[in-house]
């Protein structure tokens, strides 16, 4: 369990729910103060942002290597898309102030030093490791000194390497983690999805698991929540049609609201580990397997399957459960028993 701004976050707790933005701005800030704002009336718990500069990132080169070969950005120049896509550093003061004035959470992945450095002038109340920059040790510790609550993204690591990920999180005694389990495909297909690799997080890890979800709609986040996942993070956009970079693969404010409340019922559905007790069982109206008598039967005679049946009888009515045969059939009578009803303890002296 972590906590951020006072919600907790992880098993038994309702699912937290983080818009992200990333470059749906399209470069204004009024549109990224406005995301900030749609998101909370969308039911979001948290707005999420990017912290870095093209240099974070890549090398300013128009070489082959550095163009994108397929996927939403096929043929885009790398140092290009992230010139395009970034938050300015200078947007983020009026950002977190915004955040703060409506009362929606605010944090940010930074992607280098310098804008981890740059970040934590904002105090936020949780860091957001990329699942690229899940291989960036050096970043990863830097962060993890800081103490405060960790999401990291699975992505396009190896399991293995996310291992060693969380270790270094975890050697400067930092062990307010949460795994995203996220399919680097956009979108991700529902073939694609598999999900069960999230409950194998969970095993692999003993953490809570959480889900940074690429796909289409909220069917996904739906069944990760029913498997157990605390944390559902989507791409977020006024408009699929907006021309943003992610927009193509994010979830509209009606999408969002409703993705949250059908979450909500699945958490509901989950509830808890419930057994019923025989205490329960005979205050309610619930028919239960027992020992019954089907003739009348006199003191002394012998109980036998000829005049004893298991039937459903009331749980309330206080005949010896079908499971104690064997310490009727064959009893003595210990009194009269009357036809059709329920063989107790007194019945054979116990």
């Amino acid at each position: 369990m972590i906590e951020i701004n006072g919600r907790k976050i992880g098993n038994g707790y309702p699912p937290y729910f983080i818009a992200e933005i990333s470059g749906n701005h399209n470069g204004e800030k009024q549109n990224a103060l406005d995301l900030i704002s749609i998101a909370k009336q969308a039911n979001a718990d948290a707005v999420k942002i990017q912290t870095f500069t093209p240099d974070c990132l890549t090398l300013n080169s128009q070489k082959e290597d550095f163009v994108i070969k397929s996927g939403v950005w096929k043929g885009e120049n790398l140092y290009q898309l992230y010139k395009k896509t970034m938050t300015p550093f200078e947007w983020h003061t009026d950002l977190f102030k915004h955040a703060r004035d409506i009362g929606i959470t605010l944090f940010s992945s930074p992607f280098s030093i310098k804008s981890f450095d740059f970040l934590k002038g904002f105090s936020p109340p949780v860091y957001k490791i990329a699942s690229n920059e899940a291989h960036d040790f050096n970043l990863i510790e830097n962060i993890a000194k800081e103490q405060k609550p960790i999401i990291i993204s699975s992505g396009v690591s190896t399991l293995d390497n996310l291992k060693d990920a969380v270790n270094v999180i975890k050697n400067v005694g930092n062990n307010k983690i949460i795994i995203l389990y996220c399919v680097s495909q956009y979108p991700t297909s529902i073939s694609d999805a598999n999900l069960s690799t999230l409950i194998d997080l969970k095993e692999q890890f003993n953490l809570d698991i959480g889900l940074s979800d690429h796909s289409l709609g909220h069917r996904v986040s739906n069944v990760a929540t029913a498997l157990g996942a605390c944390v559902i993070e989507k791409h977020f956009t006024t408009n699929r049609n907006n021309g943003g970079p992610d927009d193509a693969f994010s979830m509209e404010p009606d999408e969002f609201r409703e993705m949250t409340e059908v979450c909500a019922e699945s958490f509901e559905v989950l509830g808890s580990v419930s057994y019923p007790t025989i205490e329960q069982l005979s205050s309610r109206s619930i028919f239960t397997r027992q020992l019954w008598s089907n003739t009348d039967i006199k003191q002394g005679d012998e109980l036998n399957w000829g005049n004893v049946q298991s039937i459903r009888a009331p749980s309330k009515s206080g005949g010896l459960s079908s499971k104690e045969f064997n310490i009727v059939i064959g009893a003595k009578a210990n009194q009269n028993i009357e036809q059709h009803s329920p063989i107790t303890k007194e019945d054979i002296g116990q």
